[in-house]
């Protein structure tokens, strides 16, 4: 906006909406604070269109002149916040994250943010999208796209519909209201990040563009300041009482829509007192760094967290990171953003400025596919935790994904199916039947390792979390129970997780929990010649180890293990208490049903020695955390399984 078009209350309205974004994420109040994204949607709408409609009618519209000017006011800051990211990423971010990282920053750079975004689980308010230094860049997507529409979409209805614009423009702005509401109902995700159901917060600002254009257009002082008066209560209101857990943007978007659409009308022909207020010079100054402030607080939010390890910021760290983010924010704008907008001339010029503008998204977007390619540049671990905790977490990614490319794990949907069966086809049945949950599919490799050697066709009902027969879900245990009943498979194996830090086991002593147990033992052993009863791996730690991915779950277990990171991690562990005395109540328990073919299997006579838990051997760890082998921890267990396919052959 050139000096004669300035408005002063529009950059004031930027801090209006900048600010309760950022305090929204940093946890500082403002409870609707998001909305201030649909502010800058109609800010956005009124200025793009004032811009194109007053070169259109002046005949001096140029498609790339906009577009240079688009890419020096959006693209410098935003490079240098994308190196930033790389930069903290690769020292902060698993490298799951950082391979994630690449993935969105190759839709990021080809104006697809929200597309992608919108596929994500978790939606905008969900904890893993707080893990995503890039989650912002949404709505830098939407605005894009809008850049890529508007132009062409504006010379068109001026060259053949200009006595008709304004209705052209209300009648999609209608549309686009109508389909977003719907869509926030059926479609929530789209409805929040994709163009069709944002359109009418930018058309907003485009139809008061095209109202106040008009020679006719006049607003009383008195009028000027009611509605200004009220465009700010209708905001005010939006960050106070609309929360992630409404629907949105829906009937609710209404209001912060609207509220900044009145604002941007009170101050056209001239600005009243509110309009003065909303443009004082300390707002005046935080709209003109928004963009970057914008652009900035995220990625600084998510990587503070990553420093600090946690997900809930202290308020000393949420004053630091607002400061942080107010200075990287000013150095951006007076740096970055300013010397690049200074305008050039000539069409070499703009054709010069949008070129390597393409080019370098080019770079970026080649760059995330490399983040892709290399897995997130994994072997960075090492300078983590070391060679013990990389090659572990190696080994057992490469027998695990060996595993899974059999499907032979954790698919509940497949129960109806038999299962995953390997070696099983029309004339042949299951000899051997899995069930359990995830500690059966950390065995997985090792039976059909087993299962393959001696041609025994094998079939798995398994589901981390869940346990066929044990947690009353009557449906998958009818279809088990078919299954069964018409295989008669020789040898049926059960495997689970049995500590008492869990839940069911808490009421373990409980007669009719316990009753329940055996009626269900008892119904498996009547349809297998052997059943095969597993007993949980000996427990090393008291407290469960918490992490969300193989690495971060070695590096906590190896924390606590050895009390500094990498430093002196111990061979051999004491088995806690709580383990030791359960695995003995279990054995008891089992053995007291009576069931003539059951057999206890225990892998504590691979994994004790004289008392102690291994937990290292040959550089690598025997476990991945405080309940689960590894995949080099589970291949030990090779001679307990072995023997029961060897008795098949």
């Amino acid at each position: 906006m050139n000096k004669k078009n300035y408005r002063s209350d529009i950059d004031g309205l930027r801090a209006l909406a900048v600010l309760p974004v950022v305090f929204y994420h940093l946890g500082l109040g403002f409870p609707g604070g998001f909305v201030g994204v649909d502010v800058f949607f109609v800010i956005s709408g009124y200025l793009i269109s004032g811009i194109l409609l007053r070169d259109i009618q002046a005949g001096q519209f140029s498609l790339l002149e906009f577009y240079d000017r688009r890419v020096r006011r959006i693209l410098p800051a935003f490079f240098a916040m994308v190196v930033a990211v790389l930069v903290a990423g690769w020292f902060l971010m698993w490298p799951s994250a950082f391979d994630s990282l690449g993935r969105h920053l190759y839709y990021v750079c080809a104006f697809a943010s929200n597309h992608w975004l919108a596929g994500f689980d978790g939606g905008y308010f969900g904890p893993t999208t707080e893990q995503l230094p890039l989650l912002h860049t949404w709505s830098l997507a939407v605005e894009e796209q809008f850049y890529f529409v508007v132009p062409l979409l504006l010379l068109a209805l001026c060259r053949w519909q200009r006595r008709h614009l304004l209705l052209c423009v209300l009648i999609l702005f209608g549309v686009s209201l109508g389909y977003g509401v719907y869509t926030s109902f059926h479609e929530p995700k789209s409805a929040f990040y994709l163009l069709p159901s944002r359109a009418w917060q930018l058309a907003l600002g485009t139809l008061i563009c095209l109202v106040t254009m008009r020679a006719s257009f006049a607003l009383r002082p008195v009028i000027r300041e009611l509605i200004c008066a009220a465009g700010l209560i209708l905001i005010s209101l939006s960050y106070a009482f609309i929360s992630g857990g409404d629907v949105y943007p829906g009937w609710a978007a209404l209001a912060p829509t609207f509220g900044a659409g009145l604002i941007i009308l009170a101050g056209c022909g001239g600005i009243g007192m509110l309009g003065s207020l909303i443009g004082s010079r300390p707002l005046r100054f935080v709209g003109k760094i928004s963009y970057s402030l914008y652009l900035w607080h995220w990625p600084v939010i998510v990587f503070a967290k990553l420093y600090l390890e946690t997900e809930t910021l202290s308020l000393f760290a949420q004053l630091t990171i607002f400061v942080l983010s107010v200075v990287l924010s000013v150095l951006s704008w007076r740096f970055i953003e300013q010397p690049f907008r200074k305008p050039r001339t000539g069409a070499m010029r703009h054709r010069y400025v949008v070129a390597n503008g393409i080019v370098v998204l080019g770079l970026f977007f080649c760059l995330g596919l490399l983040l892709r390619k290399e897995d997130g540049f994994d072997y960075r671990l090492r300078y983590f935790v070391g060679d013990i905790v990389y090659d572990t977490a190696r080994a057992h990614e490469a027998r695990f994904k060996e595993y899974k490319s059999k499907q032979s794990f954790n698919a509940l949907k497949q129960f109806e199916l038999g299962g995953f069966q390997l070696g099983a086809g029309e004339s042949l049945t299951p000899q051997v039947v899995v069930l359990g949950d995830s500690h059966a599919t950390m065995f997985g490799a090792t039976l059909l390792s087993c299962a393959s050697d001696t041609d025994t066709p094998i079939a798995f009902f398994t589901e981390a979390g869940k346990r066929p027969f044990f947690d009353k879900n009557a449906q998958y245990d009818d279809t088990i129970k078919e299954y069964l009943s018409s295989w008669k498979p020789q040898a049926v194996i059960v495997i689970m997780r049995m500590d008492k830090r869990q839940s069911f086991w808490r009421d373990s002593t409980e007669q009719s929990v316990l009753d329940a147990w055996a009626r269900s033992i008892r119904e498996i052993a009547q349809q297998c010649d052997q059943l095969y009863f597993s007993l949980q791996v000996p427990l090393v730690l008291e407290e469960p180890v918490r992490g969300k991915e193989v690495f971060e779950r070695l590096v906590s277990l190896t924390e606590k293990l050895s009390g500094s990171g990498m430093n002196a991690l111990p061979s051999e562990v004491e088995e806690s208490k709580f383990s030791k005395d359960f695995r003995k109540e279990m054995k008891v328990w089992l053995r007291s049903l009576s069931v003539p073919n059951l057999m206890i299997l225990d892998p504590s006579e691979i994994l004790l020695d004289q008392g102690r838990v291994r937990v290292l051997e040959d550089g690598l760890l025997l476990y991945r955390d405080d309940n689960h082998l590894s995949s080099f921890g589970a291949k030990q267990m090779t001679p307990v399984f072995r023997q029961i396919f060897e008795k098949d052959e």
